[in-house]
Parts: C-alpha cells; structure tokens; sequence
C-alpha cells in the first residue's frame, strides 16, 4: 500500500515541474500591415520611399484594398509612375494605385488565384517627395482595409495591428 502515495506524489511533483519549466512558448503570429521609409528626414524636392508590407494574415486572400493618409502640404506623392509592385499576392497581380488629397488607395488582385493560406510579403513600394518643411504622418485608414477571397467575400483577419510611418521634412 505504501507505494501508490508515494508514486502519486512523484507523479504530482512532475507535473509541477513540467508545468514551470522555462522552455518558450513559441508565440502566435501577429498579422499586420506594416509601413517603412527609406529615409525618415529629407529636404525639399527630395525623393524617398515608402513601404507597404503584410505580415502573417491568414485566410485564402485573393485581393486587397487599403487607403493610407498623409499630410500633402508636406510631402508629395508621385501618382505617375510613383508605384512598384511587391510580390505579396504573386508577380502577376493586377493593381490599382490613386492619389487623391492627403490619401492614398490602393488595391491589389491576384489574377491567379494562388491561394496561400498564409501569406506575407510586400505589397509595393511608394514614391515620395518632400515639399515643405514639417512632419508628414503615413497611417493606415483602418475602416478600410480589406481582405477578399475568391469568392468576394471579406475575409476577416484577427488582431490585425496597422503600422504608421513619420518622415521629416528639413
């Protein structure tokens, strides 16, 4: 009788170990939109460049729609020829890139319908320019940000965190 407590007991006091072992938990993926500068100061009819990248967003996306705000008395964005294309849905992705007072749309379809699950990578690079000086923020509108499937159908993606950007006009 005596060794089913004391088997119980080390069965208890390993499960106590195992349970505050300091081995990492490798955390989940944290999807976002992230923007970056090429430079974070320039000087006036300077030229720079801003990227769109996405990280980690789950679900088949086959297209996506965002609006970015940015202070035009400050900064310029070149609307024509002003975009290049990044790899995140595919090299053969079909886009639309306006500018039009302080924001800029962009939309990107993926013509052939890969269907990654997971997906990550860039979405394009901007071109700007610096007109004046002062501080130019580049926020991601939040309201409208969209993921589409095939389908057309939104597809929702959980704790998506949005980047911002800030260049100095000197």
């Amino acid at each position: 009788m005596r060794k089913t407590p004391n088997a119980l007991v080390l069965c208890l006091i390993g499960l106590l170990l195992a349970a505050c072992s300091d081995d990492p938990v490798a955390p989940e993926p944290e999807p976002g939109i992230r923007l970056s500068l090429s430079s974070e100061t320039l000087g006036p009819d300077e030229t720079g460049s801003l990227s769109v990248a996405i990280k980690d967003v789950s679900g088949k996306v086959f297209a996506l729609s965002l609006r970015i705000g940015y202070d035009p008395a400050v900064v310029e964005v070149e609307e024509n020829d002003g975009y290049a294309p990044g790899g995140f849905l595919g090299s053969d992705a079909l886009g639309i890139f306006q500018v039009d007072d302080g924001v800029i749309y962009l939309s990107l379809t993926d013509i052939n319908d890969n269907g990654k699950a997971l997906r990550s990578g860039s979405v394009g690079t901007i071109t700007i320019r610096g007109l004046a000086p002062g501080v130019c923020h580049f926020m991601i509108d939040p309201e409208n940000v969209r993921f589409i499937d095939a389908t057309g159908t939104e597809v929702f993606v959980e704790g998506l965190e949005l980047g911002e950007a800030m260049v100095t006009v000197e």
